[in-house]
């Protein structure tokens, strides 16, 4: 096995990445959500030097590290990256074909827990990859709601946006309020029918319509978080049925987008 004698950190400037991708011929497409994200990441300071950087073979093609080079022509920075030239080209095939990192992983979080960051995260970046920093952010601010909706379960009631839901109308209220939310929540989890409220028994009967809802894109599964902090705020406790003729009222959608802009503020 050949080592790679040539690798080395190089400040990599805007028009160093513009050059390199324009000698490229070889490379994968580029994908522009992650483009936008890692150029978020170095405009942000959030940037770090790591081993991942940019290899470049025999003849000068880019064979990992595009999205790296196009963050940095799109964040107009001069950024530091490990460079290994005169890589084998024989070696593409072997670059990237290990298992994705989960958000989880990155952030050392429960899956569970990196879902319902990335489902409240969803309610005011509505494009785009968010940044690892604001979720773990996120993840920091919610980890006493998260603890208290400790119930577990699959499809609709157990899904992400339920519980992004209880949490976020959990931060309204304290002590044994909140307690009720976590406890409203886990009850419909396990199905304890006796035990739900009216609000309860309302969203069972909007099931069809919250899991057609739940399978359609990134709108239907946000409708469904706001629709769960509606039905899971002590306020409307006593409603008996969920309304979908009408659209939502803005308030829930307007509580959950400043709720979350002050948390990642005040970080």
């Amino acid at each position: 096995m050949g080592t790679l004698k040539e690798q080395r950190v190089e400040i990599i400037t805007p028009a160093d990445a513009w050059d390199m991708l324009q000698h490229n011929r070889a490379g994968r497409s580029i994908r522009q959500s992650h483009v936008e994200y890692l150029a978020n990441e170095m405009k942000s300071g959030n940037w770090q030097l790591t081993h991942q950087g940019i290899a470049i073979d025999e003849k000068g093609n880019i064979i990992d590290g595009q999205h790296r080079l196009s963050a940095i022509i799109m964040a107009d920075r001069s950024v530091a990256l490990f460079v290994a030239r005169n890589v084998p080209a024989r070696r593409y095939q072997f670059i990237d074909c290990g298992i994705k990192r989960s958000i989880g992983d990155t952030l050392h979080i429960s899956s569970r827990d990196a879902a319902s960051c990335l489902m409240i995260m969803s309610v005011v970046r509505r494009s785009g990859k968010p940044a690892p920093t604001d979720l773990a952010v996120l993840e920091q601010a919610f980890r006493p709601q998260f603890s208290l909706l400790n119930a577990s379960g699959v499809a609709l009631w157990g899904s992400a946006p339920i519980r992004a839901g209880a949490a976020l109308i959990m931060r309204q209220y304290n002590g044994s309020a909140a307690e009720g939310i976590a406890t409203f929540h886990n009850d419909l989890i396990l199905h304890n029918v006796r035990q739900l409220p009216s609000a309860g028994e309302a969203l069972l009967k909007a099931e069809t319509l919250l899991r057609s809802l739940l399978r359609g894109a990134g709108a239907g599964r946000r409708e469904v978080c706001l629709r769960a902090m509606y039905a899971f705020d002590p306020k409307n406790k006593d409603i008996r049925r969920m309304n979908f003729a009408q659209p939502l009222e803005d308030k829930y959608d307007q509580l959950a987008r400043s709720t979350i802009i002050q948390i990642l503020n005040d970080a």
